[in-house]
């Protein structure tokens, strides 16, 4: 029996809990989250709209591990936010040249 078969459901599954984040976080993470080959399952909930607290719930495919995909989602998220900033300071810079 391979290491893949030994895994079991609970193994393959996480809820993740981020306080003082809502629906901007969440929507932009599941998105990432639902690119990666790796995901069988990603969505989130905010049980009550005064409560700030977001759940994320992800699953993943056999042979891999649901925490290091979790940081792999958050990794591409940061790299992907962070062509966003470059993109609108260069516009910006720009902008502000143009007067």
């Amino acid at each position: 029996m391979s290491a893949d078969e030994d895994q079991s459901e609970h193994e393959l599954m996480r809820n993740f809990k981020l306080e003082n984040e809502d629906h901007t976080l969440g929507t932009l993470l599941t998105y990432i989250l639902d690119q990666l080959p790796e995901t069988e399952f990603c969505a989130y909930t905010i049980k009550h709209p005064t409560e700030n607290v977001l759940y994320l719930r992800l699953k993943v495919k056999k042979g891999h591990d649901v925490t290091e995909i979790f940081k792999k989602g958050v990794i591409e998220l940061k790299k992907a936010l962070d062509i966003v900033e470059e993109k609108f300071i260069n516009a910006m810079d720009e902008y502000e040249n143009q007067s």
